[in-house]
């Protein structure tokens, strides 16, 4: 069997993800929001349901980590939630910065192949979003 590599798919989509949240950071730190609202899980979800869970799931890893890094050298009041490096942090923020991330890679997925239609990608881009949630 002929398997292809996923490395291009996952380096653009990466990418995407690494420019959604500078700009989104970027605005969001002219404003004095309380929460900064994110969009970074959008990737993540497009390349579940067109590559499939192990693409889905290494971003959403990615994006785990991309969020521990940005918690751990970003101090807000939340950054122990996240990052085990921080005071009051420990290896159960790591897990609350990855774990849920990676089912955002795979949660669209399965409900998008369990219902295969276009009702379907709705339903699974909104179950994504809340899997981030």
């Amino acid at each position: 069997m002929n398997k292809r590599s996923n490395i291009a798919p996952i380096a653009i989509f990466f990418a995407v993800m690494l420019v959604i949240h500078f700009l989104s950071s970027l605005l969001f730190n002219l404003f004095p929001f309380p929460i900064k609202p994110t969009i970074v899980h959008i990737p993540v979800i497009i390349a579940s349901i067109i590559y499939g869970p192990r693409v889905g799931v290494t971003l959403g890893f990615l994006m785990g980590l991309l969020s521990l890094t940005v918690n751990t050298i970003t101090i807000l009041p939340t950054s122990y939630l996240f990052s085990p490096f921080v005071p009051n942090g420990n290896i159960y923020s790591a897990m609350i910065a990855i774990l849920p991330r990676i089912l955002i890679g795979l949660t669209p997925y399965l409900v998008y192949k369990l219902l295969k239609n276009r009702t379907g990608l709705i339903i699974a881009g909104a179950l994504g979003s809340l899997t981030n949630t």
